[in-house]
């Protein structure tokens, strides 16, 4: 059986902890109520079509958000099934995106959506019907938002406390988590720069992304 990249057996562990009809409450349902959410803003495009309208800035900006979302998501999944592949040791670090955040497939998949919701804010300036509704712009941020609390809070969470077991006892995983921001790709010289409290807030450098981690004295070098 040809096999693209490594199996996801979070299903499987599902079913044989819970039963099979498990998924459905633990993994269909929330998932895809997730994909309503994320799909406000392609939906209301549709629902609410907007005739005659030239490219215009809310395109270009919301066109370049999600190029630069799908390329940064997509580098770092290359990279990180190489490393899976490849079984590499310093899994934690793979080059390219992973310079210059941590999690740079999920910071990806949020600025993807967010590239979706600012070409959603046409129906706000350009709808005939619609124009300067409130809710035409408060519905299509929503996918935004609500990918990045589930980025942060389920998949980035789940990330760091895998790579802390697996790394946590090694002095390079520490100095690279120190200079590395969790989240938003900025550059390690920018990062090192900025005073504590935006990186706990801006940053997102929340302390419960340190579960795991060794103590100081319990670290050794590769």
């Amino acid at each position: 059986m040809f096999i693209l990249g490594p199996i996801d057996t979070r299903i499987d562990d599902l079913a044989k902890k819970y039963g099979r009809i498990s998924i459905i409450g633990f993994w269909l349902c929330p998932h895809a109520f997730w994909s309503v959410i994320c799909c406000l803003p392609v939906t209301l495009l549709h629902v609410f079509p907007i005739a005659d309208v030239n490219f215009n800035i809310f395109d270009l900006i919301g066109f370049t958000f999600w190029i630069c979302g799908f390329l940064m998501e997509s580098l770092a999944d290359r990279n990180k099934l190489k490393g899976k592949i490849a079984r590499k040791k310093i899994y934690y670090h793979l080059g390219s995106m992973w310079n210059y955040c941590r999690n740079p497939n999920h910071c990806g998949e949020v600025f993807c959506w967010l590239g979706l919701s600012i070409t959603a804010l046409n129906l706000f300036f350009h709808h005939p019907l619609y124009r300067h509704n409130f809710f035409m712009i408060i519905l299509p941020q929503i996918s935004p938002l609500f990918t990045l609390s589930v980025m942060l809070f389920e998949a980035t969470l789940a990330s760091e406390i895998s790579n802390n077991k697996r790394f946590g006892n090694q002095l390079e995983y520490h100095q690279y988590r120190q200079r590395t921001s969790v989240f938003w790709p900025i550059t390690s010289e920018l990062y090192l720069r900025l005073p504590k409290s935006i990186r706990k807030t801006l940053f997102f450098d929340f302390d419960m992304y340190n579960k795991g981690l060794k103590k100081n004295n319990k670290l050794k070098s590769t």
